[in-house]
């Protein structure tokens, strides 16, 4: 069975909706949450073991294998973001679990797919404002190219290296380096999803090639590059995807 749908990015999460297709066990550095649209859905664990609802929640590193009847909204967030917080603090502790009703409550399983997880982002006990100088130094990041990048937007907004990345630790939730990582495979999706070869891609998001864009795209979020090749940066530029 194929896979149908559209992809969305988010700063430190990536959602899918669509028809779900085959696959295989597998694991990933996100925690994964996984909602039926046309019932219930099911996961798998590496000892055969099942969990059934309409709402899931797989902690990061968990062997597993979705099994849905139809349509679902799978969302994969990174475990330190204020997201994956909130989450890893209000789920059972078990590898796989129900999602609590009323976080699921909080998910918008239709509209617009960027802001499928808006509500549970909004709770000011998992973040702070955002610090002035982080955010010239991210905007500087995201609009500059070449070597020594951090570096750069660390003097270019007064501050060491080590108190940029720390400052980024501490209000965006992950590691500058994470974020940096979900921009770049971000932009690799976007050009995909273009009409870019891989090796283009990759070499526009600044991989050393093919294979590493390949293998961080796996590494993060479980997909291959091809199935996100349908990922959108705005709700201006919507792609569908149908990948095997």
């Amino acid at each position: 069975m194929r896979w149908s749908g559209e992809f969305s990015f988010g700063q430190s999460w990536v959602a899918f909706r669509g028809r779900c297709g085959d696959n295989a066990f597998h694991r990933h550095a996100t925690a994964q949450i996984s909602v039926g649209l046309d019932g219930p859905v099911t996961i798998r664990q590496a000892d055969n073991s099942v969990v059934t609802g309409n709402a899931l929640f797989v902690r990061p590193g968990v062997s597993h294998q979705l099994e849905a009847h139809g349509a679902a909204l799978l969302i994969l967030v990174e475990p330190q973001a204020f997201v994956g917080r909130r989450l890893m603090s209000e789920t059972e502790p078990q590898n796989v679990s129900r999602l609590p009703a009323e976080l699921q409550r909080l998910i918008q399983t239709d509209g617009a797919l960027s802001a499928c997880i808006a509500a549970l982002d909004d709770d000011e006990a998992f973040k702070l404002p955002m610090d002035v100088r982080l955010g010239e130094a991210l905007t500087f990041i995201e609009t500059s190219n070449g070597a020594r990048i951090i570096e750069r937007a660390a003097n270019e907004v007064n501050l060491s290296v080590s108190r940029l990345r720390a400052l980024a630790q501490r209000h965006l939730g992950i590691s500058l380096a994470k974020w940096m990582m979900l921009r770049k495979l971000r932009c690799a999706a976007e050009a995909l999803a273009s009409g870019c070869t891989l090796a283009e891609a990759a070499i526009d998001a600044g991989f050393s090639d093919q294979a590493h864009l390949s293998r961080s795209m796996r590494q993060v979020f479980g997909v291959t590059p091809l199935s996100a090749a349908g990922a959108i940066g705005t709700e201006q530029a919507k792609h569908s995807i149908s990948s095997e």
